[in-house]
């Protein structure tokens, strides 16, 4: 155990501690810094005082009580940081033998374990496709979200033709009720007006004729939209209307413009509103031919129309299901469980980005303690060499005093070549560690890590509470978030399956409004009369009825509703399967905080009892009532339990690792340990 009597030093990037009262010098490395423990050298072996600079003597000066004092650790935890970084940079610029030779000519990247977190998010390749996925999962909910907004549609259409057709009625304003009926006896001696204008006065001879027969004013006038058309009306007194179906033919190509604007609005509970608008503009290019025959009679004229060339024509109608059938709900409207389920897939797309990131950091975090582990023990064995070469120089000594026997000074070297291939060894690991942390952080083969601000991570301490961690974890874990998902999903396609099962029965309704000149030989003059015009419409018609239909056969729905009903169970099956294990992991995660919190117990003891151990082999020794061996035998023993409780410590901060991804805390700006679970302090297990 560290007495009062020891201090701490720095020199040549090697931390020793001195004797204050007997005066030896003792190296120790930064692996004793994070245990807290040390050992006194013989003073045979120190090196004078003269050899150290004043900062060093200034440090030989700080004192502290034992392991348990956090302030002083974490104070060394600093100085290791610093001393790695010097023979990092060293190693980078010199070239060295062994795995050092690696390390050579490659550039520093310094960071710290917020700033692995952020570039981990950042720049992994892994996590770079996720956001991709989403995106793409987003623009699916879009697309099927445009099923259910309503949809406008504008076209425009030419036709050019020539045509032969019946026109709609034309009116023709009659003078007399008597145009058709026979001359009787009593007409004998009247005067009347022939078409050509010539004064007829009835006679003997013309009775049992027609009227139309003597060509006495048959036609007064012909009216278009309530318009003279012609030059045929001569006379104001109108008695009585015919109207007749006329031919067309038109000598020219006829062109036709035509546009329309459709409105599909749909329905929250199923069907849709449509809503269309059309106007027709046909132009004129020469005058129309029309023949009135409707009873032989031979009219051939031109009829001067003007520019009536539009006409205009409006329609409503609506599509609706009925409740508690196929099509109707949220249940059964196709495009409304579709986007639904869409929706749900891109909050899957979601959780899985984010299980993604807690996994990936999981792994991330604890390469980064293995790396810190490594760089700890690298310090531990260049410390434990150090020790063992100036044990050697002493033993040489005690040797060429015949002091010390053959076998000590064969014992010792065989010793110091352990350490040195420890030391090799150690470097090997980190360098290997260093390299898989710069994969996980996408860094180029010329990079190399330095672990940073560590003693800060150190000063972390949190006591978690079993229920509250188990809870956090219930809510946060994104492979339960997606599990849920999946039985959402598999719910609303069993419930669109169920109700696909049920009859279809639908409400349709359409009412047409065909505005003058839709069903008339000419329109109007302009767009705006033709629209105006559709207030006092030519025509309406209204259609309203019921659509059953029940198919004879559901095989293939029943087929598709076993499937549904399959998968909800399966998901539900998955769903408790994943709870199970995300309350494993917090049992397992909990069991090993606890766990490492007492193995850092039993690492200090142990160390306490090697430093014990070590110091009264020292004493025996030095009353030569042991061999040498024995202090190497504790001096090995003292280093192994350095690295357990390195080891110790570090597996200390992987069960925190384990714990946060348990609760799913890793990813995102997610890793707040103030929102952890559990309190934290500025102090050491």
């Amino acid at each position: 155990m560290v007495t009062p009597r020891q201090g701490i030093l720095l020199q040549s990037g090697e931390l020793k501690y001195r004797h204050r009262h007997t005066g030896c010098v003792l190296g120790l490395c930064v692996a004793i810094i994070v245990s807290g423990q040390g050992y006194c050298q013989d003073p045979d072996t120190a090196p004078p005082d003269g050899n150290r600079p004043d900062s060093v003597a200034m440090a030989a000066e700080t004192q502290f009580s034992s392991a348990k004092d956090d302030q002083i650790i974490l104070e060394w935890m600093e100085s290791g940081e610093q001393q790695f970084e010097r023979l990092l940079h060293r190693a980078v610029s010199e070239p060295f033998a062994g795995a050092r030779k690696f390390l050579f000519g490659k550039k520093i990247v310094p960071v710290s374990i917020r700033e692995i977190e952020k570039r981990v998010l950042e720049h992994n390749l892994v996590l770079a496709m996720q956001p991709h996925q989403v995106e793409i999962a987003k623009l699916n909910v879009l697309a099927t979200e445009a099923a259910l907004m309503p949809e406008w549609s504008a076209t425009v259409q030419y036709d050019l033709s020539k045509s032969h057709h019946r026109s709609a009625m034309i009116g023709r304003f009659r003078e007399t009720p008597k145009t058709w009926e026979t001359v009787t006896e009593q007409d004998v001696g009247t005067a009347y007006y022939t078409e050509d204008g010539e004064k007829l006065t009835v006679e003997s001879g013309h009775v049992g004729k027609t009227w139309f027969e003597l060509g006495v004013n048959s036609e007064s006038c012909v009216m278009v939209d309530g318009e003279a058309v012609g030059d045929t009306c001569n006379n104001d007194v109108i008695y009585d209307t015919l109207e007749e179906s006329a031919s067309v033919d038109s000598e020219n190509w006829s062109k036709i413009w035509a546009g329309s604007l459709d409105m599909n609005v749909p329905l929250s509970w199923g069907g849709r509103v449509n809503v269309a608008f059309k106007t027709t503009y046909v132009p004129y290019d020469a005058p129309v031919s029309v023949s009135l025959k409707p009873l032989g009679i031979p009219l051939e004229t031109a009829l001067e129309v003007g520019e009536r060339e539009w006409s205009s024509q409006l329609s409503l109608g609506i599509n609706s299901a009925l409740p508690f059938t196929k099509n109707f709900g949220a249940h059964g409207f196709g495009s409304v469980v579709q986007v639904e389920k869409t929706t749900l897939d891109y909050n899957k797309s979601r959780s899985s980005r984010r299980m993604q990131e807690n996994m990936l950091l999981r792994d991330t975090m604890e390469s980064y303690w293995f790396l810190v582990r490594n760089l700890l023990m690298v310090l531990s064995a260049i410390e434990h060499r150090s020790l063992l070469e100036q044990r050697l120089v002493r033993v040489d000594r005690l040797y060429q005093a015949q002091r010390a026997t053959e076998y000590d000074r064969l014992q010792t070297e065989a010793d110091v070549e352990d350490a040195r291939n420890r030391e090799e060894i150690a470097w090997n690991e980190w360098l290997i560690r260093a390299n898989e942390l710069a994969e996980l952080l996408n860094l180029s083969s010329e990079q190399i890590i330095l672990p940073q601000g560590f003693r800060e991570e150190f000063a972390r301490e949190r006591t978690p509470d079993d229920r509250e961690v188990l809870q956090v974890a219930m809510e946060r874990r994104a492979d339960l978030h997606a599990a849920r998902i999946d039985v959402q999903k598999a719910d609303v396609e069993k419930n669109y399956r169920i109700q696909q099962l049920l009859p279809d029965v639908s409400l349709v309704a359409a009412y047409n409004i065909l505005g003058k000149g839709t069903r008339a030989l000419f329109g109007y003059d302009d767009f705006g009369s033709s629209v105006e015009a559709l207030a006092t419409p030519d025509e309406r018609s209204y259609i309203v009825g019921l659509v059953y239909s029940y198919p004879l056969e559901q095989r293939a729905e029943k087929a598709r509703h076993a499937n549904a009903s399959s998968a909800q169970t399966q998901a539900m099956d998955r769903l408790r399967q994943v709870e199970l294990q995300v309350a494993d992991d917090v049992t397992t995660a909990l069991a090993d905080s606890r766990g490492s919190q007492s193995r850092i117990g039993l690492a200090r003891m142990e160390l306490e009892l090697a430093e014990m151990a070590l110091e009264g082999a020292k004493r025996m020794r030095a009353m030569e009532r042991v061999p040498e061996f024995e202090v190497l035998q504790r001096q090995r023993l003292l280093f192994d339990a350095r690295l357990n409780l390195i080891q110790a410590l570090i597996d200390r901060r992987q069960s925190w690792v384990n714990l946060n991804y348990a609760q799913g805390m890793w990813g995102s700006g997610q890793l707040d340990f103030k929102d952890d679970p559990g309190h934290v302090r500025e102090s050491m297990p």
